[in-house]
């Protein structure tokens, strides 16, 4: 939907290094969709280097391999964000956002705030009568924080 390639060149232009050895750049366009996954998620890119190397479909967007390694942390900052905001200050670094998102926008991406609640049902061990009993003998109870509440009253 995005056509990342359309990225490379001008990125390229802000990550090239100043050395003439050592090892081959990654590509700009993977970099940058690290980076997206960090602002998205609102994750660190330690975090995002994490994500891509345990998740499936993390690594289906970046498009790579199952067996693929990604960029480490210090790569994607040091390296790329790092240059590329030294190369062509905050201004370029934030355009390039807009247009991703404007780019997504357009083509029916919606972004919003989604909240997801992940729950496992325990059985706990504790006395409800006893605890009663101790709020009736005019004591606190244990927990003062604690709630009743059944699945359906949620």
């Amino acid at each position: 939907m995005v056509g990342w390639e359309r990225f490379t060149k001008k990125l390229f232009k802000y990550y090239w290094g100043k050395g003439e050895i050592g090892q081959a750049l990654y590509n700009p366009s993977l970099m940058l969709k690290m980076l997206l996954l960090s602002y998205l998620y609102d994750i660190s890119e330690r975090q995002v280097e994490i994500l891509a190397n345990d998740s499936l479909s993390i690594g289906f967007f970046l498009r790579s391999g199952a067996d693929e390694i990604a960029p480490d942390h210090s790569t994607l900052t040091l390296l790329f964000k790092n240059r590329l905001i030294s190369n062509s200050g905050m201004k370029a670094y934030e355009e390039l956002f807009d247009q991703l998102l404007s780019i997504a926008h357009t083509r029916g991406v919606n972004f919003g705030r989604l909240q997801l609640v992940d729950s496992v049902r325990l059985v706990a061990d504790v006395n409800a009568g006893k605890d009663r009993q101790r709020q009736n003998n005019g004591k606190s109870p244990r927990d003062k924080d604690a709630k009743w509440r059944s699945k359906e009253m949620a």
